[in-house]
């Protein structure tokens, strides 16, 4: 996909080939709309999304494994639409492994992702049509780097002083429409450890010459790093990540996509995005192995990393009308 494709705004909308290619993954998984979603009592625990992130890396979890043992696929996905100026915010989850159960009696289902929250499906073609009615989209690259989740306190302070929920992040600066969507496709057994495999590799090339060139040495620690992160894959899950941010043209989308990136809350994760360039270099398609600092798009990322976005489109936009859903506490504060 171009990452600034646009859409022509014409009576009917027609999906555009490289739109087609990164949404190709949702055609045939289930859609629903958010109606309901659980509030923490703690308003702390609420903000810091702790106990939240760390159900939905459990649920997530279930779902990768669930998607892999099925010739369905597993894809997941999540994120924000609002197809007008001041209108209300759809809150989306895709993915029938994040389904709990379904309540007839009521029409909706109960989902694991937000935690506790109810939904109704979509129609097939529904989610298509609501991301259409943004004529364009910029993919989001990933940058996988170790050094990045050094624990220091110095990079901790500074992270809690910048640090920003999505909802105020992105809806605190633009009151225009705008969405972002998480793609999450479950890699198999044998792609994770071909990716394993090849970042090994390079770590032991990188660590025979370190000790005479130290940009060798930095390489070698951070291959280290994603190394052991795509072995603890094989249990907590990793999929090949696509983020997408819409807007009504270029310059909107492109501004969406910096203000996803700069509101992202990934803390204590090896991970930095940073919007796609305009004209790819190369094939839509083909993720690096990571663990290099180079941006991709799409690119390989842990279940954590989705858990983290899952908890910021989970707490559903605050600053804004949400699509009609209702609010319920409850009294553990744990959906």
């Amino acid at each position: 996909m171009n990452p600034g494709h646009c859409l022509s705004r014409g009576a009917a909308w027609r999906v555009p080939e490289g739109m087609k290619s990164a949404l190709a993954p949702l055609a045939s998984v289930e859609a629903y709309r958010i109606t309901e979603i659980p509030r923490q009592r703690d308003p702390d625990d609420q903000r810091a999304g702790t106990r939240g992130r760390a159900q939905l890396t459990a649920a997530l979890t279930a779902a990768y494994h669930a998607g892999t043992a099925c010739s369905s696929g597993g894809t997941v996905a999540f994120g924000w639409v609002r197809t007008a100026a001041g209108g209300p915010v759809h809150v989306l989850t895709v993915g029938g492994a994040l389904v709990g159960s379904t309540d007839d009696k009521a029409g909706e289902v109960l989902l694991a992702l937000p935690s506790g929250a109810r939904g109704t499906a979509l129609r097939p073609g529904d989610l298509a049509a609501l991301a259409g009615q943004l004529s364009c989209w910029r993919e989001v690259a990933g940058i996988s780097d170790g050094l990045l989740a050094a624990d220091d306190a110095a990079g901790r302070a500074a992270r809690q002083w910048g640090a920003l929920p999505l909802d105020e992040g992105l809806l605190g600066s633009w009151s225009g429409p705008f969405g972002w969507l998480v793609i999450g496709e479950p890699l198999t057994l044998a792609e994770l450890r071909e990716i394993a495999d090849d970042v090994g590799s390079q770590q032991r090339v990188a660590e025979r010459t370190a000790d005479r060139f130290p940009e060798q040495a930095v390489l070698a620690r951070r291959l280290k790093a994603r190394h052991a992160e795509l072995q603890r894959g094989e249990s907590a899950g990793f999929w090949r990540v696509t983020i997408l941010a819409g807007g009504i043209d270029a310059r909107d989308a492109a501004r969406v996509a910096g203000l996803l990136c700069a509101s992202a809350d990934l803390d204590g994760l090896p991970y930095a995005l940073s919007p796609a360039a305009a004209e790819p270099s190369g094939p839509r398609g083909l993720a690096g192995p990571g663990g290099d600092g180079v941006p991709s798009a799409p690119f390989y990322g842990s279940t954590e990393l989705l858990a983290a976005f899952a908890c910021a489109a989970g707490r559903g936009p605050r600053g804004a009308a949400r699509a009609p859903a209702r609010v319920r506490r409850h009294p553990g504060g744990a959906a």
